[in-house]
């Protein structure tokens, strides 16, 4: 604190009973008696340049009113009376002033609670409206950008979070955790690469084991979702095992082809508390599981496939997008497996029951669609021989008796009597000389349905 002392007053005469008084004044403001120095600084006349210096003072370090200490600045600035010395003392008085105010700013947008999007954002407008051009220091910047950020972040208002942390980040740039939530913002965005220098920042600067296990954390994350898969198993190794470790840990095993170790894996993780949504990891499972299913079948071991995909295809998964695709899978290892009846129940369900979760066939027509995609059409390339999915470009003759012939033929090596039997089916559908790879598609879901699902061809399957 700058206090003018009784020394600069320049008096050249006696001192009057009011001067005594404010001389009296500015010893107790040097005290501390703030009380004090205020009551006698009342009974002056007229505010002198000396008064408004020691009432400036009192206002700010006793009454803590940085507003009335500021307005008592701007009248001692406007008095043509005011020493040089006096002056540059109230002007550094001032500034300190102007730091606490942002000071207190700073601390009451910190202790704002906020639980929703919008109260977020208004605690970080709270941040954002502090002001930050001079007098300011470094450190007050820092927590003025750092908390708008948080807030936002929060908030999940991930691209005006990565501004304001990276802006926070030029003040104070060994801040570990400022960097990991650049990271996740960045991450977010999609952008992995600068995710990645976000989090190796983090990991560099963290102080403590529990600020850089956050980071390898945060960098796993980024990894898997760049499909860096065995960089993110080798990052995965410092870390202990827990849900979500063996979560991370899964994903990348699945996508690298380590299947049962990857099922172990997300089984594991999904017996145990995490704060992982329940949801992520239902996903992982299931995708996990299918993975692992069509790559038994791929190696022909039919029963392992089988209990891949029954775990998708049980009533726990039923709500689940997956649920439907490893239902028509446990079919096709039944049918591979030479349990015609078992396969031809698991079709007739899919073809007759009505699917009413989000994301499956929903009347019969599109059960068609299902054996059309790219997901399904391995599965079924595994059921029929090669000599019968290598053709799906065959050019197909308008005649209906030609094409029912044709593909009688083709299904007749490879699904003796029962594909045979499918010449007599007349209900395929009228197409061009050259189907579309979903044409012929479809027409092999057909030939599937009724070679497999009873000795005569179904009839009446509107699938178009």
């Amino acid at each position: 604190m700058a206090c003018f002392s009784p020394k600069p007053l320049y008096q050249t005469q006696e001192p009057t009973l009011a001067s005594a008084a404010l001389v009296q004044a500015n010893r107790f403001a040097q005290q501390g008696r703030y009380d004090q120095a205020l009551r006698l600084i009342e009974g002056e006349a007229e505010d002198s340049p000396t008064s408004l210096m020691v009432r400036m003072v009192c206002e700010w370090k006793g009454l803590k009113d940085l507003d009335r200490a500021l307005a008592s600045y701007e009248l001692l600035r406007a008095c043509n009376e005011a020493p040089p010395p006096l002056l540059a003392a109230a002007a550094r008085n001032a500034d300190s002033i102007r730091l606490e105010r942002k000071v207190q700013a700073i601390r009451e947008a910190q202790e704002a609670s906020a639980t929703t999007k919008q109260e977020h954002a208004s605690a970080a407008y709270k941040f954002e409206e502090i002001d930050l051009e001079e007098p300011c220091t470094s450190e007050l910047r820092f927590h003025a950008l750092y908390g708008a950020g948080l807030h936002w972040y929060k908030g999940e208002d991930y691209s005006r979070s990565a501004q304001c942390v990276a802006a926070a980040l030029e003040q104070k740039e060994d801040f570990a955790p400022a960097w990991h939530i650049l990271g996740e913002c960045r991450r977010h965005l999609g952008d992995a690469t600068a995710a990645l220098e976000a989090f190796a920042k983090a990991h560099e600067k963290a102080e403590t084991k529990h600020v850089r296990d956050a980071a390898a954390r945060g960098r796993v994350e980024a990894l898997v979702a760049a499909g860096c898969d065995a960089d993110a198993l080798a990052a995965l190794e410092e870390l202990e095992v827990d849900a979500e470790v063996l979560y991370y840990r899964g994903l990348a095993k699945s996508r690298l082809g380590q299947h049962a170790s990857a099922v172990d894996d997300l089984d594991a993780c999904s017996t145990k508390k995490s704060a992982l949504p329940s949801t992520d990891v239902a996903d992982a499972v299931a995708a996990a599981r299918c993975r692992a299913g069509v790559a038994s079948l791929a190696s022909g071991d039919v029963l392992h496939a089988r209990r891949h995909f029954s775990v998708v295809a049980s009533q726990k998964y039923k709500d689940h997008p997956e649920h439907f695709n490893a239902r028509f899978n446990v079919a096709v290892c039944d049918a591979r497996s030479g349990a015609l009846d078992k396969a031809a129940a698991g079709f007739q369900a899919l073809v007759c029951v009505e699917m009413n979760f989000h994301g499956a066939p929903r009347h019969r027509r599109d059960l068609v669609s299902v054996a059309a995609s790219p997901r399904w059409r391995g599965g079924l390339s595994q059921l029929c021989s090669d000599d019968l999915t290598r053709h799906r470009h065959w050019s197909i003759t308008p005649s209906s008796r030609a094409r029912t012939t044709n593909w009688g033929e083709l299904a007749g090596p490879t699904l003796g009597a029962r594909g045979r039997r499918w010449r007599t089916c007349s209900s395929l559908p009228r197409i061009g000389p050259t189907p579309s790879r979903t044409t012929s598609s479809r027409l092999l879901m057909m030939m599937l349905m009724g070679c497999t699902i009873s000795d005569t061809p179904p009839s009446g399957l509107d699938f178009w």
